[in-house]
């Protein structure tokens, strides 16, 4: 099957996310989230800061977005985005929530943010170790909880 282009005119797209039947996408040259239209066309959700900029949605829907220049994990609320975590000095990049809502985001360390339920969730908890291109010793995974589908 051939390839077929979808959106033109746009700079560097990056991290497209299916969401409630949309394609949805960051522009990292006009520091945008959008979402894909019909006849070639995007319409903005939300302004975000970039390069590099990377979003996700919770199980819930949430928009979170990672926003490197400030170090910040973002959520949309409806109108713009506030700071959910701030996630330390460092380039961050990538965002991936699985279904049970925990925030993945890489960069200088890979960190986990867990949500707790919806009264609780202004507390978050996080932690972070270095990744390197390399298999970890198991004293070096032995401290870190476990996470990932099923836990």
């Amino acid at each position: 099957m051939p390839a077929q282009l979808l959106l033109k005119g746009r700079g560097l797209v990056e991290c497209p996310r299916w969401h409630k039947g949309e394609l949805w996408f960051a522009d990292w040259t006009t520091g945008e989230i959008r979402v894909l239209e019909e006849k070639g066309q995007s319409r903005l959700v939300v302004p975000a800061k970039a390069p590099p900029l990377s979003f996700d949605f919770s199980p819930d829907n949430e928009l979170f977005v990672v926003q490197s220049a400030s170090s910040s994990l973002l959520r949309f609320d409806g109108e713009g985005l506030k700071e959910f975590a701030a996630l330390g000095p460092g380039r961050w990049n990538e965002i991936v929530i699985d279904a049970a809502g925990r925030i993945y985001v890489n960069g200088p360390s890979l960190m986990l943010i867990l949500r707790g339920m919806a009264a609780s969730r202004r507390r978050l908890k996080a932690f972070s170790f270095r990744t390197a291109w390399r298999y970890p010793r198991m004293a070096e995974l032995s401290s870190a909880p476990k996470v990932g589908p099923g836990n």
